[in-house]
């Protein structure tokens, strides 16, 4: 069953291969995997290389289901792709988990490019333990999953000079996914001096692989494709070698343990997120605004879902469950942020003030969405309001403005408890 074909140098992505261990819940997949008629289901997170490039016809995931779809004909593998554009493992693990199928089989987990901010990247940093958190939401949503890291890499800076080889989240999620029985591939460990040099014995070629700094075309997709094939290849001959019995192996389910940093442990803090397509229901009331697609039908996650308007006076009320603390979180004084994504840009866009009308109480905060930087692309920023479980908020545009324009588009609404993982202000990241 290995003789499909893959589209890199095998022994180049071995080298990718992080550490070697037998993976929490593969013996479970490899038992799915040998056996004819079975279903494997596979979610995908990450940033817009999982997304796929916005001009390609493919995306990575998509090869890859391919690829074990010819390796293992018996076998129906379904594909969700839960990866969004611009977004850290934090988002992920705030608002995408929760459309996790309890019943997943394998789940691809790709932040190391937008896990790394420029901050000291310690186990103690806020990247690092949303990392952490993903992971152990995931288990806790997804017991019986396996799971398998792909770190991707930004290949150039933006003067098209080599990435910097430190410059990744990819060293302390290794260490993390390690910690969790996940294995990872990594393509900066392997292709990193071949894709600067025009002349290595591999005939690796980078502009075939790229489209631009970080992204891939078809091509690339295959490649990357290419070496989650392989580790699936190398964990399920070991999960075979080591195991008498597959069966019994598989029945095997390991307990979640203990966190590397405490401020991670949160796969049993309730949240609340409205996102995408599921922020519709939650409006009760609209004066002015319109749902919009500003993104393609290209790929699952090339849609740019939002409530927009341009409307000076024009308000939206959208109902939250705030009611996120327990008892001992209130006797801790602890609070409830709102979290909220909106599109910012140069030009064209105005100004936004969000009230608590009834259920829960807050200090009106105005936005302001003009970026600093001539870009267009979704910010994260957070208010505190209080608990409730049917908390009305009022988002009306103001005649104040800091361009031409009052132009406003709401992508998502968020509720958590305030902590240090999920408070902390991720700035923008490349995107696509």
């Amino acid at each position: 069953m290995w003789e499909s074909n893959l589209a890199m140098s095998e022994s180049l992505i071995r080298a990718g291969y992080k550490h070697e261990l037998e993976g929490r819940n593969w013996a479970r997949l490899v038992q799915k995997l040998s056996t004819e008629g079975s279903t494997v289901n596979i979610v995908a997170f990450g940033g817009s290389v999982t997304v796929g490039y916005r001009l390609s016809n493919t995306s990575y995931p998509e090869e890859f289901v391919e690829w074990l779809g010819a390796t293992f004909p018996g076998v129906k593998f379904n594909l969700i792709n839960l990866a969004r554009r611009a977004t850290a493992a934090t988002f992920a693990a705030l608002c995408l988990v929760q459309d996790l199928p309890e019943d997943a089989d394998l789940v691809l987990l790709e932040y190391s490019v937008n896990g790394y901010g420029g901050q000291c990247q310690c186990f103690t940093s806020p990247q690092t333990a949303g990392y952490e958190t993903l992971l152990r939401k995931i288990i806790k949503k997804a017991p019986h999953t396996a799971m398998l890291a792909f770190a991707s890499f930004m290949w150039l800076d933006k003067e098209n000079k080599p990435g910097k080889y430190y410059e990744t989240g990819e060293d302390q999620h290794g260490v993390v996914a390690r910690r969790y029985g996940v294995p990872m591939m990594s393509v900066r460990d392997a292709l990193y001096d071949v894709m600067f040099d025009p002349d290595n014995a591999y005939g690796v070629k980078r502009e075939e692989i790229l489209v631009d700094i970080v992204h891939v075309g078809d091509y690339g997709a295959k490649v990357y494709a290419a070496f989650l094939a392989w580790a699936v290849r190398h964990q399920a001959t070991r999960v075979v070698l080591h195991h008498r019995s597959l069966a019994a192996a598989a029945r095997h389910t390991p307990a979640l343990p203990p966190p590397l940093n405490p401020e991670a442990a949160q796969e049993d803090w309730p949240t609340f997120c409205a996102e995408g397509l599921g922020l519709q229901k939650y409006v009760t009331e609209n004066k002015g605004w319109k749902w919009v697609d500003e993104g393609t039908n290209a790929c699952a996650g090339c849609h740019r879902y939002g409530y927009l308007t341009k409307q000076v006076g024009g308000s939206l009320t959208i109902k939250v469950n705030s009611d996120v603390l327990s008892e001992q979180d209130i006797k801790d004084q602890a609070k409830v942020m709102l979290a909220l994504t909106f599109l910012k840009s140069y030009s064209d866009v105005g100004h936004v003030n969000v009230e608590c009308v009834s259920g829960c109480e807050c200090k009106p905060k105005v936005f302001d969405a003009k970026n600093s930087r001539p870009t267009s692309e979704l910010h994260t920023e957070r208010m505190e309001i209080g608990p409730g479980k049917e908390c009305l908020l009022k988002f009306t545009i103001l005649d104040a403005t800091s361009t031409s324009g009052h132009k406003f588009r709401l992508a998502s609404v968020a509720v958590h408890k305030a902590d240090k993982v999920m408070s902390y202000a991720y700035g923008p990241v490349y995107d696509r």
